[in-house]
């Protein structure tokens, strides 16, 4: 739970953690597309593993804003795929994959979204929105 500012920059550490967790899979399969096919999977793809540099740049700064110090240089902090997503409920595995079914399968679990009713969880969420949702009550 999300009460005090040290608890809001540990959660803010966590998005961070989380966001970086995403884009090498996204990158990976990007990269392994021939140049010059499947030209709308290479820009869906691109869009999104911007839009997670975005999201962790927001993050970050936000961790400033509130006095907080992004950490990107601890021991664990890029991690070893494939991975749970940090953080998560180990419910699934991130690899890094060339574009193929299995990562299309990878992306959906990533993306998924939490059910209207499922509580927020800050720690051992099953799915980002879930992880979101907790970080939308402060």
């Amino acid at each position: 739970m999300i009460n005090t500012i040290e608890s809001l920059q540990e959660h803010l550490q966590w998005a961070l953690e989380l966001e970086h967790a995403t884009i090498p899979p996204y990158l990976c399969a990007l990269y392994s597309i021939k140049e010059g096919s499947n030209q709308e999977s290479v820009e869906v793809i691109k869009s999104v593993f911007i839009e997670e540099m975005l999201h962790m740049a927001l993050v970050a700064n936000i961790l400033v804003a509130t006095g907080g110090k992004p950490r990107l240089d601890y021991p664990g902090f890029i991690k070893k795929y494939p991975t749970p997503l940090p953080h998560s409920d180990k419910s699934f595995e991130v690899n890094l994959n060339k574009f193929c079914p299995e990562s299309i399968d990878c992306f959906l679990k990533i993306e998924r979204p939490t059910d209207a009713d499922a509580p927020s969880q800050d720690d051992e969420f099953s799915s980002i929105g879930q992880f979101t949702k907790q970080s939308k009550r402060v």
